[in-house]
């Protein structure tokens, strides 16, 4: 039975040690659709087997890094492959080796999403949108944010890339065709490197996404309700909204110390709080927003539930 699944596999081969008329066994794909495109530097030939798959355009997911990299190098915002860089922001992650600071190298190695998210801010949106367009990345549509448009998203547009870009991408950077020093070519070229032996080196990034339910949703269930509010703040039974529903059920069961902890497009959530529960002042209830901001002592804003709670106690 087929898995409604798909593979994307980009190759390149710095000799000619395959040979271009074999075929590939079907049977190593486990049933996965698979789009694999390898390209022979040496000869020029090209083993493509599904062309239509290859020819798809997706979210690049983690490959972006690739040219994330390049451009924080070029830009001297990355010193080199093994110099301090990311700074961890004590957020703890479910992957435990984004729990640390990191050196680019081991960033790569972890495949390390939050350091490279700082990487872009501090690109910018119009330093980055001329890298993408100079080097022609895919759709070169960066509107969804500038740290997180290479990452799928259903509610917002990411910038896609399909295999067959992919590889034509890779052959103009090593051809020397891309706005990229040999230097930093150098330096991306010794940080993807994954295993070296006898017979060759084998480079390369790995990107895979998650559902529209997984790591990356931002109320993703309920778009497009969640559009241009949170999922609290979506509206029920005429002037009632989502969050009505554990607070009431609070009160009821005599809890009226209550704190309502905001992130992610609260100005609706804000005011409706603000508005509704005024509560007896003899009472001494409450119902208070904590939203997120900023410090003189970090510029991050909260990430997670836990971190909310964390730096908003006492």
């Amino acid at each position: 039975m087929r898995i409604n699944k798909a593979i994307f596999f980009v190759c390149f081969l710095l000799m000619g040690t395959v040979s271009f008329a074999q075929e590939i066994d079907a049977s190593l794909f486990q049933g996965y659709d698979t789009a694999l495109v390898i390209y022979n530097r040496e000869s020029g030939g090209v083993i493509n087997v599904n062309p239509e798959l290859s020819a798809r355009r997706l979210s690049p997911c983690s490959t972006f890094k690739i040219y994330n990299t390049l451009i924080g190098l070029e830009l001297g915002l990355i010193n080199g492959a093994d110099e301090p860089w990311y700074k961890w922001d004590s957020v703890t992650r479910d992957i435990e080796g984004w729990n640390q600071d990191l050196t680019l190298r081991e960033a790569f190695r972890v495949s390390a999403v939050p350091a490279f998210q700082v990487l872009a801010r501090h690109i910018g949106d119009v330093r980055m949108k001329g890298y993408v367009e100079k080097i022609r990345y895919g759709s070169e549509d960066i509107s969804s944010g500038i740290d997180i448009f290479w990452l799928p998203r259903s509610e917002a547009t990411s910038i896609m890339i399909s295999a067959d870009e992919q590889v034509t991408l890779l052959n103009r950077l090593f051809n020397g065709g891309l706005p990229f020093s040999d230097k930093n070519i150098e330096i991306l070229r010794d940080i993807i490197l994954v295993e070296k032996t006898e017979k060759g080196a084998l480079y390369g990034k790995t990107g895979s996404g998650m559902s529209p339910d997984g790591r990356w949703g931002m109320g993703t269930r309920l778009y497009p309700l969640t559009k241009e509010r949170s999922k609290p703040a979506v509206p029920f039974g005429g002037k009632y909204r989502l969050v009505d529903i554990p607070i009431s059920n609070s009160l009821h069961s005599k809890f009226n110390h209550i704190y309502v902890l905001t992130q992610f497009l609260s100005e609706s959530l804000n005011k409706h709080i603000s508005r509704t529960y005024k509560l007896d002042t003899f009472s001494g209830g409450f119902v208070e927003i904590m939203a997120a901001e900023q410090s003189m002592d970090s510029a991050a804003w909260f990430h997670s539930v836990r971190l909310r709670t964390r730096d908003n106690r006492g």
